[in-house]
């Protein structure tokens, strides 16, 4: 699916979602993420996010920005 949301920065290399808008495609498991308990991991502003648990170090998915 593809959606729209805002980024809050909450670490150095870490966003939480906000406010995602499912824009094509279907709901699913990931898509949208769930606000307040995912957070993202980014290492650099052209990487990969990868979709975590807040306080569990296993990605769930990896989402690259368009």
């Amino acid at each position: 699916c593809k959606v729209r949301m805002d980024l809050i920065n909450i670490w150095e290399d870490r966003v939480q979602p906000r406010g995602a808008k499912l824009l094509e495609g279907e709901k699913t498991t990931y898509c949208p993420p769930e606000e307040f308990n995912s957070e993202y991991v980014v290492a650099t502003a052209d990487a990969p996010m990868e979709l975590r648990n807040l306080g569990d170090a296993t990605p769930l998915v990896t989402y690259r920005k368009s």
